[in-house]
């Protein structure tokens, strides 16, 4: 096994695990979009309660997702935890054996661009995962923040804390 094709293949798998984890908080600011606009229609306080229930369902989806996340990263757990580590690891290894002889049929310096390219891709995703962290916290910190409005004005600063979250061109 060549060094370039295992950089590659380390690279290709970091870059998968970033992606999936973009994709997942991207899901969760689509569904507040998605809820925002039905959520536009009705009564006042229906549309007050609807804005408050998306927000706080956005931020404990992400709060799931994060610790999903940080319990895959970290598995442990006596001998069961330890089995599941593991087979992880065991699966780890096959894919990336299997990326490894993927890379083999390609010459160096097509594998090198490509890592090149997957290590660009992995910079974005940890840029834009990074960004959807702050985003979704600051939101969650500013919904906290104006629980001492009055209703309507917190009503008022609810909806610019959404739109502010899935209408940011940066995600």
């Amino acid at each position: 096994m060549g060094k370039t094709e295992e950089a590659a293949a380390r690279v290709h798998v970091e870059r998968d695990k970033l992606e999936a984890q973009y994709k997942q908080y991207k899901t969760l600011i689509n569904e507040l979009s998605q809820h925002y606009q039905t959520a536009k229609c009705g009564a006042f306080l229906d549309r007050y309660e609807k804005l408050k229930d998306m927000i706080k369902a956005c931020y404990e989806g992400f709060e799931k997702v994060k610790q999903e996340n940080i319990r895959a990263a970290t598995r442990s757990g006596g001998l069961m935890g330890a089995a599941m580590a593991l087979a992880e690891t065991e699966r780890q290894v096959e894919e990336r054996e299997i990326l490894i002889l993927k890379y083999k049929e390609n010459s160096k310096e097509e594998v090198r661009a490509l890592t090149e390219k997957m290590e660009s891709q992995v910079k974005d995703y940890r840029k834009k995962v990074l960004h959807i962290k702050k985003l979704i916290e600051t939101m969650h910190e500013n919904y906290e923040a104006s629980k001492s409005q009055f209703p309507k004005q917190r009503y008022e600063t609810m909806k610019n804390i959404a739109k502010s979250v899935f209408s940011d061109p940066n995600i």
